[in-house]
């Protein structure tokens, strides 16, 4: 996969429990020891605000991770495929969903590809 500039602030970022019902997300700044507010949500009221603020927060490393996972299968299609294996449909699938969500997070409009929604295909089923 060909590395593309982050245009999304670059992590690591950190979740910022700034009062109760108030959560934000930090970025590394180079100007300030404090960081950037990158994300900032006022008046949430549940139980799941701490976790979601968290799920936000581990966003670049997210991205970066999936962006891995596409290479890594990538490198596994290219090799079952060198041994004269048919496309396996599992690694197409799960690729395709690994793109999808590459897609939706550096903002592209409809997420593009397949992926979680679609029917999986059984392991040695040709890809459709």
């Amino acid at each position: 996969m060909t590395a593309i500039t982050p245009t999304h602030t670059p992590g690591p970022w950190k979740v910022d429990l700034d009062s109760p019902g108030s959560a934000g997300v930090i970025a590394p700044d180079q100007d300030t020891k404090e960081g950037k507010r990158v994300v900032a949500a006022h008046g949430i009221e549940g139980p799941n605000f701490e976790a979601n603020a968290a799920l936000i927060a581990a966003a670049p490393e997210l991205l970066e991770a999936l962006k891995d996972a596409a290479d890594t299968l990538d490198d596994a299609q290219a090799g079952w495929t060198a041994k004269g294996g048919t496309p396996n449909a599992v690694l197409v699938w799960r690729r395709k969903a690994v793109s999808a969500a590459i897609v939706k997070a550096e903002g592209c409009a409809d997420g593009g590809g397949t992926g979680p929604g679609q029917e999986k295909p059984t392991p040695g089923q040709a890809p459709a």
